[in-house]
């Protein structure tokens, strides 16, 4: 009898252990997921981001009339960004990939104004830059 009582415990101890074991696998497994998605987030904002820096920097004589020699934007000018906002709406909310929607767009029209309305399609973008900006930093849960 004493012989099976000490059986029983030995093997309720056994499945205690080995449920405590697996737990912390499942939790092991799920922060080495939260760290990836968290690395990915990160990575598809700031590459965004790069890239857009990127374009408003070549377009920004083409705007102000300081340079004629780049061609104005067409209907593929914006591919690299568009795969880029791409990027974003997988890997960030939904609020970021809205954000990064409305750059895009106001990069695009920003590209395309007529000359007396530069200066607020231009206040437009900033705008539009710090809401996407301030988005991803929410959205990674880093303080402004």
């Amino acid at each position: 009898m004493a012989s099976a009582l000490a059986f029983t415990a030995q093997v309720t101890q056994l499945r205690s252990q080995h449920k405590w074991s697996r737990q912390e696998a499942e939790a092991s497994w799920q922060r080495e997921r939260e760290a990836r998605l968290f690395e990915r987030r990160r990575n598809a904002s700031t590459e965004f981001l790069s890239t857009y820096e990127r374009y408003y920097a070549v377009f920004f004589p083409y705007v102000w009339d300081l340079d004629r020699t780049i061609p104005p934007p067409d209907y593929d000018t914006f591919d690299e960004l568009s795969e880029r906002v791409s990027t974003v709406e997988i890997y960030g909310s939904i609020a970021v990939a809205d954000r990064a929607h409305e750059l895009v767009s106001s990069l695009s029209k920003w590209t395309n104004i007529r000359a007396d309305e530069r200066e607020g399609a231009e206040k437009a973008l900033h705008e539009a830059r710090k809401r996407f900006t301030a988005a991803a930093r929410a959205d990674l849960g880093v303080s402004q």
